[in-house]
């Protein structure tokens, strides 16, 4: 209806491109929601495969933004693998047959407190420290991919440090800057590419962070997590031969490692393999199966047991 074949193409009717506008949005920024850059009064949001890359601050500084720009019960729809309720916490969570939506919904208005408030007690007065999800510590899940900072040497943990710390307050080239200028001069240079990558790749330069990446691993070839941070780069970028062929090599060290085990399944997902994606996502079942539901998994930017399985789920 809304198409003309033009050879063995179609190209979209006239009408429909008069009413579509593209224009660039920093998400980092405060610059939305506004109406000078029409990010107001919003109907819909689609955010796919972008927050995965940010810090969790981020995402719930972006999440309110959403929240702000949309009409009232206006829709977020993000990917499977970016759902997750404490990123959206001012959202209502509806799932739709098989997919989990947010929509700004007026039967759901919570007041956002980046830093969650004691509970004070109400006889004495005192305060209870807010309880914390635990992080899963089980051998099937692995530690954090700055592991090797605990090998550094007392003469480089100072700059590697500050590096960490530019990191975690989302000043990425300043770390990039840091890391690049740093790793010539030191002798174990995993952490310092580890930290490269990542900051390209949240800086929206992933031609340089696959270029480190590439340094990474022929420095650092046995460590499943850079198969997966890298192959999560190529995925973002759609280019999913690359990232299969990463995830492929990093399974094979160690099949037991769930996101790897996800991404895959999607990856496949995305190349129309949807047997062979099943099979995955299988795999993500039996490995989370005998973990607590509401465990945060490790390395998943806040992702519990459940709403990974609940993914799983609405995937296959």
């Amino acid at each position: 209806r809304y198409f003309t074949k033009v050879k063995t193409h179609w190209q979209i009717a006239p009408e429909v491109q008069k009413m579509v506008h593209f224009k660039q949005l920093n998400l980092a920024e405060d610059s939305y929601p506004s109406a000078q850059s029409e990010t107001s009064y919003q109907d819909i949001i689609f955010c796919r495969n972008v927050l995965m890359y940010f810090s969790n601050d981020l995402i719930q500084s972006i999440g309110i933004k959403f929240y702000e720009a949309l009409n009232p019960n206006g829709w977020l729809i993000t990917t499977a693998v970016e759902v997750n309720d404490e990123f959206f916490s001012t959202f209502a969570r509806i799932q739709v047959e098989n997919s989990i939506l947010y929509q700004k919904s007026e039967k759901k208005v919570r007041i956002y407190n980046r830093w969650p408030e004691p509970n004070p007690d109400n006889k004495t007065g005192k305060k209870e420290p807010v309880k914390q999800k635990p992080h899963i510590k089980n051998p099937v899940l692995h530690k954090h991919i700055y592991e090797h900072q605990k090998k550094e040497t007392q003469h480089i943990k100072k700059p590697l440090d500050e590096a960490n710390a530019y990191f975690k307050k989302g000043l990425y080239q300043m770390c990039a800057d840091l890391c690049s200028r740093e790793i010539s001069f030191n002798v174990d240079k995993i952490p310092w590419l580890v930290l490269l990558v990542q900051a390209y790749a949240n800086l929206g330069k992933h031609e340089d962070a696959l270029s480190w990446g590439a340094q990474l691993l022929k420095l650092d070839s046995l460590n499943v997590e850079n198969y997966y941070m890298l192959a999560s780069i190529y995925a973002a970028d759609k280019a999913f031969a690359d990232a299969e062929s990463l995830l492929k090599r990093g399974l094979y060290l160690d099949q037991t490692h769930i996101l790897s085990q996800l991404l895959i399944g999607n990856v496949y997902l995305r190349l129309g393999n949807q047997m062979v994606a099943a099979r995955h996502f299988s795999n993500v079942r039996k490995l989370l199966a005998p973990l607590d539901e509401n465990i945060l998994l490790e390395g998943s930017d806040g992702l519990t047991v459940g709403s990974i399985l609940e993914m799983v789920t609405a995937l296959t």
